[in-house]
């Protein structure tokens, strides 16, 4: 009876040190990511004692990906980081031409706002249309090479190919027989 409430109040301090102190971290980097809070969160940490810490696992991060400061050098961010920021630059600034335009027009007048248009359709409607007729034709490609290696190991009535080939080389497990007792 002791043992079992001892093991209970291991068990909760355990769950405390790795699903809470988890749970916990997960949610200020969440926070952190979508509100921008990271900085706040570095100087708070900095002012409580953990500035060495955090230092040395900044250092370890830019050491690891070749990044410099995040915060202050927007060119140092993933690709899809960039990407993401360039089709959202692209994105609101269509939406926002569109809008203005909408009022006097439904389309664009200026020619940078056209081609920034094209640009937009092109991102939009051109990629993904070639990556569906990429993606298309390579099932095809597959779809050949496949019929055409069941054909090679099939052969005639699975007698003459690469698999009747196979079984005279290597033989078989199952009912072994003569080849000439298989072929008729």
């Amino acid at each position: 009876r002791v043992y079992n409430h001892y093991w209970g109040q291991a068990e909760a301090i355990l769950r405390f040190f790795v699903e809470d102190v988890f749970y916990s971290v997960v949610l200020l980097r969440l926070a952190g990511i979508v509100f921008g809070l990271a900085p706040f969160a570095r100087k708070a940490f900095g002012m409580i004692g953990f500035g060495g810490v955090i230092d040395n696992h900044r250092s370890w991060f830019f050491e690891a990906t070749g990044f410099r400061d995040v915060e202050s050098d927007v060119g140092a961010k993933y690709l899809t980081d960039r990407l993401a920021l360039w089709g959202s630059y692209w994105g609101f600034g269509l939406a926002t031409v569109t809008l203005k335009e909408e009022a006097a027009g439904l389309l664009p007048t200026t020619y940078s706002d056209q081609v920034g248009m094209l640009y937009q359709a092109a991102w939009h409607i051109g990629v993904p249309l070639g990556c569906w007729w990429l993606h298309k034709w390579w099932q095809g490609v597959l779809k050949q090479q496949n019929a055409a290696y069941m054909k090679e190991w099939k052969g005639d009535n699975w007698k003459t190919g690469k698999y009747a080939e196979m079984l005279d080389k290597l033989g078989s497990y199952w009912k072994p027989v003569t080849k000439d007792e298989w072929m008729s």
